[in-house]
């Protein structure tokens, strides 16, 4: 076939067909440009819109560490507390049960042990501006003060956000192990105990003559 200017069109020269197989072809170009579109589009949503473990890290916060019980001797088993505060924009959780989201390391003069062993679970949810006291380690975990000083550790709470994602944050803090304490007996010198004596004995004296005296005057 022919247009008006002489030049020859593919139109009436390509078979059926083959006009079908291209459709076809062209049908399918645009489907996997749409496909491509919608995979960039869900890849830059997960990457804007997905929490991201760094900003989670930044805004959990463990704060007022501290021993139970506050003054801890050689020899002491003891715990840690602290406030944990969600400042994120996510929802976060963590097991609570037996075992603890606390946990610490030490520099020296503590040693950790484990005896008991427990499977139980109970989730906490703490929501964005949300804040909370946890105490570890968990069941089955000893601290235990070994030696006397000034003693380093770093704190560590485990927790989870965005449903899956498994994040620590954690803290460092100090505290002094002192010296087991003893019930003393106070001791005295030889020359305080004469001079209790000699007291005791004055005061006894005087009471003697003060009663003497009275009984004299009440018989006159």
């Amino acid at each position: 076939m022919y247009n008006l200017g002489g030049v020859p069109t593919l139109e009436g020269t390509v078979p059926k067909d083959l006009s079908f197989v291209i459709d076809v072809i062209k049908n399918g170009i645009n489907m996997l440009h749409l496909v491509i579109f919608l995979v960039i589009f869900v890849a830059l949503f997960s990457y804007f819109i997905k929490p991201s473990a760094a900003e989670s890290q930044e805004n959990v916060k463990i704060l007022n560490i501290r021993t139970i019980p506050p003054t801890v001797h050689v020899g002491d088993n003891f715990t840690i507390s602290a406030m944990i505060i969600n400042n994120s924009t996510n929802l976060i959780s963590f097991n609570d049960a037996c075992g603890s989201p606390l946990s610490a390391v030490f520099e020296k003069n503590v040693a950790a042990s484990s005896s008991l062993s427990c499977f139980a679970l109970s989730v906490v949810y703490l929501k964005p501006g949300q804040n909370i006291n946890v105490t570890g380690p968990g069941l089955g975990t000893l601290y235990n003060a070994t030696d006397t000083g000034l003693t380093n550790g770093n704190v560590t709470f485990a927790y989870k956000f965005g449903g899956t994602n498994n994040v620590n944050v954690s803290e460092p803090f100090s505290f002094t192990i002192y010296q087991t304490s003893k019930e003393t007996v106070p001791e005295f010198s030889p020359v305080a105990l004469v001079l209790v004596a000699a007291t005791t004995s004055v005061i006894v004296l005087s009471t003697r003559w003060e009663w003497n005296s009275n009984v004299n005057r009440f018989e006159a």
